[in-house]
């Protein structure tokens, strides 16, 4: 599906990086709705920030840096779980989905002018 959203982006309004954001969301998605938290469920999400840093103009990935430095902290965390510390990383996870999920459909969903894929012809 990444692939053909790709190549046929401009047939739905979406840029090079609107197109990772959407991947990224989707990939943040997988994670928060597979019971088990194996590390590896990340990857294709911080693929999809890489890409979406990639493709939009600035200097530093902050959003591949982030989402790295979050994938970590709750990794080691989940190295050291006990039974009473359970809930206490399950609701922190939730709560960092659910805001990292809505800061991207807020970016992604935003009212914007729609993308051309070749600059319109010039008026003689």
């Amino acid at each position: 599906m990444p692939v053909g959203l790709a190549l046929r982006r401009g047939r739905f309004g979406l840029s090079g990086a609107d197109a990772m954001a959407l991947l990224a969301l989707l990939g943040l998605l997988r994670c928060a709705l597979d019971p088990l938290d194996n590390v590896y469920y990340h990857v294709p999400l911080l693929l999809a920030l890489i890409g979406w840093d990639a493709l939009s103009p600035g200097g530093l990935p902050l959003r591949t840096l982030t989402g790295l430095a979050v994938a970590l902290l709750f990794r080691q965390w989940a190295l050291h779980l006990t039974d009473a510390d359970l809930v206490a990383y399950n609701n922190a996870y939730i709560a960092v989905v659910v805001f990292v999920g809505a800061a991207i459909a807020a970016v992604l969903f935003r009212p914007r002018r729609r993308f051309t894929p070749y600059p319109a012809p010039a008026a003689a």
